[in-house]
């Protein structure tokens, strides 16, 4: 099936044992009976957009770099968001390098997984930024004041459900509008297509930004109780017995604040290229959306409508990632942390040079029956001459002589030569 475009003519070839569609660009000139179809798979020498890997991949090192103290402070819904961003990146990274400039069906398993991580993550900053503003607009409203702990494990159970289950559940739930197994895009890789209908309209667009907006309105409410109550505000986070201090307040609304207002940039800028380049559905019926469940799909850079949207997720990713570092990883519990990690690394470095013996700081000595020697105390290392002063006489040789005569059984490191500049070299015997 040939599709034409204004500079480009389209041929879809359909595997019908292994449900691969695969739509490569033909040159115009040879749409013809008899033309070439392009190899499935071309690497070149360099790759088209290393930014993918090198941003992705310092995305997860920064975003990781907060994660010590967090976890002292147990705040769940900032492990949750450090947890997320650095698993979808490292994922972004890894798909970038295996399909860099090809689009091969190389592990139908990984994609499975890797497609759905990334789903995961761009449904889980919203919903943690939530639960995040939530607790912090109890905290400043003294919602939480006298709470038990019983009421706080409760409190903290329902952090983690919604902030690693919600993530999971609505992945989940696209399956309802997943009309394909996979797409397989050149440079980007495995992509969890979605079905463009109603339900699919509501599921992958409105709830996000819904979810952006209640986190919107909490962390408002938050800031305007600060502002009501800042002068015994310190007073009453430390009440509040959770790890927070006036400055991480403001940081994680601020961040609320930014991740919030690109997720939702994001998702109208994704639903104004899917109206421009897709006509909205109707569902039909279940079976109608899954018939060709097994197909995948598999396009090259230059044919890929989706390209704008999909690289702007692996690129909103790392945003998210150095964002997350801009507030948290230059406060001040950052840079006690770097601080302590350095002096760490000073003190292991101390003690590696304490435990390696300084040059011409030792000298070998032969320890035999009871004696300790010099060690090359012998006739062969008599010295011809004394520029020093340094004197040998007979008896020292005769009696480093009958030492090795009656044999010795050991070396020890760290026998003090006892050497008086101008006047002689001494041989202790016990």
């Amino acid at each position: 099936m040939l599709f034409t475009t204004a500079s480009l003519t389209y041929d879809e070839e359909i595997d019908r044992t292994t449900q691969t569609c695969t739509y490569l660009p033909v040159e115009l000139s040879r749409t013809g009976p008899g033309h070439t179809i392009p190899p499935l798979v071309h690497i070149s020498a360099t790759m088209r957009h290393p930014s993918y890997i090198v941003l992705s991949l310092l995305a997860a090192l920064t975003v990781a770099l907060p994660a010590s103290w967090h976890w002292r402070a147990n705040n769940i819904a900032t492990l949750s968001i450090i947890f997320w961003l650095f698993s979808a990146n490292l994922v972004v990274a890894v798909n970038a390098i295996i399909w860099s400039d090809n689009y091969n069906d190389w592990s139908p398993v990984w994609c499975d997984i890797s497609g759905r991580v990334v789903l995961a993550a761009g449904i889980a900053i919203p919903i943690c930024c939530l639960s995040q503003m939530h607790k912090l607009e109890a905290v400043a409203s003294t919602r939480t004041a006298g709470i038990s702990q019983t009421k706080n494990n409760r409190r903290r159970a329902w952090d983690v459900i919604l902030c690693l289950g919600f993530p999971v559940v609505h992945v989940a739930l696209r399956y309802i509008v997943q009309g394909h197994r996979y797409d397989l895009a050149e440079n980007i890789g495995c992509v969890i297509p979605f079905w463009f209908t109603w339900p699919g309209l509501i599921i992958v667009n409105l709830v996000p930004l819904v979810i952006c907006i209640a986190a919107l309105v909490y962390a408002i409410l938050a800031l305007r109780w600060f502002l009501i109550r800042r002068m015994q505000f310190t007073a009453l986070l430390q009440a509040s017995s959770g790890g927070l201090t006036t400055g991480r307040y403001l940081r994680l609304i601020s961040l609320t604040l930014v991740d919030v207002t690109i997720v939702i940039f994001g998702a109208i800028y994704q639903l104004v290229i899917r109206f421009k380049t897709d006509e909205l559905s109707p569902y039909g019926s279940w079976r109608e959306a899954h018939q060709d469940f097994g197909q995948i799909q598999q396009y090259s850079e230059d044919f890929n409508i989706d390209v704008a949207s999909n690289a702007m997720t692996l690129y909103l990713l790392p945003l998210y990632s150095f964002v997350f570092f801009i507030f948290f990883g230059f406060g001040e519990e950052a840079i006690r942390e770097y601080l302590l990690f350095g002096r760490a690394i000073v003190r292991w470095y101390n003690r590696l040079l304490i435990r390696r013996p300084a040059p011409n700081a030792t000298v070998q000595a032969d320890f035999t029956l009871g004696t300790r020697v010099a060690h090359g105390a012998t006739h062969s290392d008599k010295p011809n001459s004394d520029p020093v002063g340094t004197r040998w006489d007979d008896s020292h040789v005769a009696c480093a002589d009958s030492q090795e005569e009656m044999g010795s059984f050991g070396k020890i490191v760290g026998a003090k030569k006892r050497l008086d500049v101008g006047l002689s070299t001494e041989v202790t015997v016990v």
